[in-house]
């Protein structure tokens, strides 16, 4: 081959090599645009959510809050207004009485257990 060949096809190599790194080059700061703006946007939705989820929160925390209220109101409603004091007390002698009768069974249990207890040791 005479030395025009070779220069040509250095030339072409040498050309083909600049043009492909630069392509290369080209390709990676496409690649980084692409990045930082996806970047900002997902930091912008990520932003606009956490906001949206504060509202959110805050709103249910508040619901909760009324709820808790609204049956607390009714309770009291019902209570004031169709429970009479002498319901009221007779409500009041059936649950001490069912109180000291389980407080008397309990103490029964007890004492069987000791009993065991004492009976076993032996």
């Amino acid at each position: 081959m005479s030395d025009a060949a070779w220069v040509g096809i250095g030339t072409l190599v040498l050309n083909s090599g600049i043009a492909l790194l630069t392509l290369g080059l080209g390709v990676g700061k496409v690649t980084r645009a692409i990045e930082k703006s996806m970047e900002a946007k997902f930091e912008t939705h990520r932003t606009e959510t956490d906001k949206k989820l504060d509202i959110i929160q805050e709103r249910t925390g508040e619901m909760g809050a009324a709820l808790r209220q609204k049956i607390t109101d009714v309770e009291f409603y019902v209570r004031d207004n169709y429970v009479s004091s002498g319901t009221m007390d007779k409500i009041m002698i059936l649950f001490g009485d069912n109180m000291r009768l389980q407080f008397e069974s309990l103490k029964a249990s007890l004492e069987e257990v000791k009993a065991r207890l004492e009976r076993d040791r032996v």
